[in-house]
């Protein structure tokens, strides 16, 4: 199982939350294991944490992390910009003749 079917599984099983708060630590690892993929986030790693009632404490890697959110996004449960949607065509774009 590759690591985003793997969130999508603790997703829609409720191992991980169906949403977050408005505030997410972004600290150096501890040691501690990822939310997500189950691995140690080490100390020279970054790790996104954040503790949701009702849930608990959620920590991931930087890319657990954003396959994470990415899943809340495409079940709607994450609203907000993303980049894509941020980013507007220039209007002075040439479309290619055939």
């Amino acid at each position: 199982m590759s690591l985003a079917e793997n969130i999508r599984a603790k997703v829609h099983q409720g191992v991980l939350p169906p949403g977050m708060p408005a505030k997410i630590q972004v600290l150096f690892g501890e040691g501690r294991a990822c939310s997500a993929c189950d691995h140690p986030i080490l100390q020279a790693q970054t790790r996104y944490e954040f503790e949701l009632s009702g849930f608990g404490t959620f920590s991931f890697h930087l890319g657990c992390f954003g396959l994470y959110t990415a899943q809340l996004r495409r079940r709607g449960w994450l609203r907000g910009p993303s980049v894509t949607e941020d980013h507007e065509p220039s209007s002075s774009a040439e479309v290619p003749s055939s």
